[in-house]
């Protein structure tokens, strides 16, 4: 493997390592609102001390005043169906990450629509789009991950080519990571 490789290999292991080590033993679960309804701005749930607000598309007219919050946005309906995640690089641990998109996909299931991801795709294309903000690439683009259904394959393929370049070690680490996020969070 030359040094090029190599360096890229290891710049990625660094952030899916920074992943497990800004883990908290913290067992906090999300709370939904059960007064939630789709056709206003309500606040679909909480998590530690996030307000989550899911909106639609026609309802923001700019970036959310209160970066504390976690805005999603809804765009589901549109041609390339999209959920959007405003300032997801905030949100920088697997255990955290994998949370979110089971909320996106039980909200999917309450709400049907066109938007069809698949977690494994949302969770890379998160993973990229932390990897880059943090590298300062694209800033303004990668502070926000978004999920439209043309992008499915893009990430993962993206994972598959560095899994290629490390000899696989990219999915090893996020295995990994996985399972000491498991045993740390018990």
């Amino acid at each position: 493997m030359n040094n090029k490789k190599k360096s890229i290999l290891l710049l990625f292991s660094y952030f899916i390592i920074l992943f497990t080590i800004k883990t908290k033993n913290n067992d906090k679960e999300i709370k939904y609102n059960d007064n939630f309804n789709i056709y206003t701005d309500n606040l679909y749930a909480t998590y530690k001390d996030y307000s989550i607000y899911i909106k639609n598309i026609s309802s923001i007219n700019n970036e959310p005043e209160n970066t504390k919050d976690i805005y999603i946005i809804d765009d589901r309906y549109s041609f390339d169906p999209d959920m959007s995640i405003c300032n997801s690089y905030k949100i920088n641990t697997l255990k955290e990450i994998n949370m979110y998109l089971k909320l996106l996909t039980e909200y999917e299931k309450k709400y049907p629509s066109n938007w069809n991801r698949s977690i494994n795709s949302m969770k890379n294309e998160w993973i990229i789009h932390n990897i880059c903000y943090y590298l300062n690439h694209e800033k303004e683009r990668t502070k926000q991950v978004d999920f439209d259904n043309s992008d499915e394959l893009l990430y993962s393929n993206i994972i598959n080519i560095i899994n290629e370049i490390s000899g696989n070690r990219l999915n090893e680490l996020i295995d990994d990571n996985n399972s000491k996020l498991k045993r740390i969070n018990r």
